[in-house]
Protein backbone atom coordinates (compact mmCIF):
# COMPACT_ATOMS: atom_id res chain seq x y z
CA UNK A 1 0.00 0.00 0.00
CA UNK A 2 1.34 3.28 -0.49
CA UNK A 3 2.84 5.03 2.27
CA UNK A 4 1.35 8.64 0.93
CA UNK A 5 -1.78 7.67 0.66
CA UNK A 6 -2.20 6.14 3.73
CA UNK A 7 -0.68 9.09 5.95
CA UNK A 8 -3.38 11.21 3.24
CA UNK A 9 -6.43 9.55 4.70
CA UNK A 10 -5.09 9.34 8.22
CA UNK A 11 -4.57 12.78 7.90
CA UNK A 12 -8.06 13.28 6.51
CA UNK A 13 -9.89 11.33 9.29
CA UNK A 14 -8.14 13.26 11.99
CA UNK A 15 -9.24 16.52 10.68
CA UNK A 16 -12.89 15.46 9.99
CA UNK A 17 -13.26 13.81 13.58
CA UNK A 18 -10.83 15.48 15.39
CA UNK A 19 -14.02 17.35 17.40
CA UNK A 20 -15.05 13.66 18.14
CA UNK A 21 -12.11 12.68 19.50
CA UNK A 22 -11.63 15.64 21.28
CA UNK A 23 -15.23 15.08 22.86
CA UNK A 24 -14.55 11.63 23.81
CA UNK A 25 -11.26 12.59 25.64
CA UNK A 26 -13.07 15.60 27.19
CA UNK A 27 -15.51 13.48 28.96
CA UNK A 28 -12.88 11.76 30.87
CA UNK A 29 -10.85 13.93 31.52
CA UNK A 30 -12.98 17.53 32.08
CA UNK A 31 -9.83 18.75 30.98
CA UNK A 32 -9.27 20.94 27.62
CA UNK A 33 -5.23 21.08 28.06
CA UNK A 34 -5.61 16.86 28.76
CA UNK A 35 -8.28 16.56 26.28
CA UNK A 36 -6.20 18.33 23.68
CA UNK A 37 -2.97 16.35 24.55
CA UNK A 38 -4.67 13.39 24.77
CA UNK A 39 -5.75 13.71 20.89
CA UNK A 40 -2.65 15.15 19.25
CA UNK A 41 -0.68 12.42 20.81
CA UNK A 42 -3.10 10.15 19.15
CA UNK A 43 -2.97 11.99 16.23
CA UNK A 44 0.71 11.89 16.01
CA UNK A 45 0.95 7.73 16.86
CA UNK A 46 -1.73 7.65 13.93
CA UNK A 47 0.99 8.97 11.45
CA UNK A 48 3.94 7.76 12.56
CA UNK A 49 2.63 4.39 12.24
CA UNK A 50 0.67 4.34 9.56
CA UNK A 51 2.50 2.04 7.62
CA UNK A 52 1.49 -0.64 9.79
CA UNK A 53 -1.85 -0.12 8.72
CA UNK A 54 -2.98 -3.19 6.50
CA UNK A 55 -6.81 -2.21 4.86
CA UNK A 56 -7.33 1.45 4.38
CA UNK A 57 -10.85 0.32 4.25
CA UNK A 58 -10.68 0.47 8.62
CA UNK A 59 -8.41 3.82 8.65
CA UNK A 60 -11.58 5.51 10.52
CA UNK A 61 -11.20 2.40 13.26
CA UNK A 62 -7.70 2.11 13.51
CA UNK A 63 -7.59 6.07 14.54
CA UNK A 64 -10.84 5.58 16.92
CA UNK A 65 -8.36 2.85 18.48
CA UNK A 66 -5.47 4.44 18.86
CA UNK A 67 -6.76 7.63 20.46
CA UNK A 68 -8.81 5.19 22.72
CA UNK A 69 -5.38 3.63 23.96
CA UNK A 70 -4.01 7.35 24.60
CA UNK A 71 -7.17 8.29 26.83
CA UNK A 72 -6.76 4.78 28.40
CA UNK A 73 -3.55 5.40 29.53
CA UNK A 74 -4.25 8.84 30.60
CA UNK A 75 -6.95 7.30 32.35
CA UNK A 76 -4.80 4.47 34.06
CA UNK A 77 -2.44 6.71 35.59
Amino acid sequence: MNKKKTEQCIEDILLEKYDHYYRLAYSYTHNEADSQDIVQNGAYKAILNSDSLKNIEFAETWVYRITWRRLYEYCKC
